[in-house]
């Protein structure tokens, strides 16, 4: 079925998380601080968009 908003950006952080194979806690941390900053406003927005809500600035 179709991902919601959230579903996707966790889609988008696991894949990140998955590639940088952190193998203790210091380096999992810095690995989702990562993968969190690579969740661009422009990916929130499509996110948005493609689960159907309005988001300003798309028409």
């Amino acid at each position: 079925g179709a991902k919601t908003p959230k579903e996707e950006a966790f889609s988008k952080l696991k894949a990140a998380l998955k590639k940088a194979a952190a193998r203790t806690k210091e380096a999992l941390l810095d690995a989702i601080r990562e993968a969190l900053a690579t969740i661009t406003a422009e990916d929130a927005d499509g996110y948005f968009a493609h689960g159907g809500y309005k988001v300003p600035g798309q028409y």
